[in-house]
């Protein structure tokens, strides 16, 4: 519990690392100081994985960037339980499973695909926007903090 998702986030941000980091020493440092803590939704730590990429390949200070992963993390891990355990879930398995009660045999394929589709879509999207804005995703998103809420 100490690191709590730092082995999976390592895991996953080394390709994008090796990319940054054509020197080995710097690749040890940015692979060491990546096992911080984080904890973070699972759906949701492709936007923090765009920003520290981005901010790694700008060479900013390692602090900047240690404080950037967790002030980014942290709250996403609420948003995305809200968004999709508590929302997206609950809403399609009842739609779904009403389907499924009525005889409809492609109710679990449907539950699967549009839960999957939403799920894609934000990794996939939230990874390359957070990378391309880079730092300013963050000010974009703490701009509409209050309406996103």
């Amino acid at each position: 519990y100490e690191t709590m998702q730092s082995g999976g986030w390592l895991f996953a941000m080394i390709p994008g690392l090796e990319k940054v980091h054509t020197n080995k020493k710097d690749l040890a440092a940015s692979m060491y100081h990546n096992l911080d803590f984080i904890n973070t939704h699972p759906f949701l730590v492709t936007f923090v994985m765009g920003l520290v990429l981005s901010l790694e390949q700008n060479k900013v200070d390692t602090q900047t960037i240690r404080a950037v992963r967790i002030s980014a993390a942290s709250p996403l891990g609420g948003i995305g339980d809200a968004l999709f355990w508590l929302t997206l879930v609950p809403i399609t398995a009842g739609i779904t499973s009403n389907m499924a009660i009525a005889g409809n045999i492609a109710a679990p394929i449907i539950f699967l695909v549009i839960f999957n589709i939403a799920q894609f879509a934000c990794r996939f999207g939230l990874m390359n926007w957070s990378y391309r804005v880079g730092t300013g995703a963050i000010d974009a998103l703490t701009a509409n903090m209050q309406a996103f809420t």
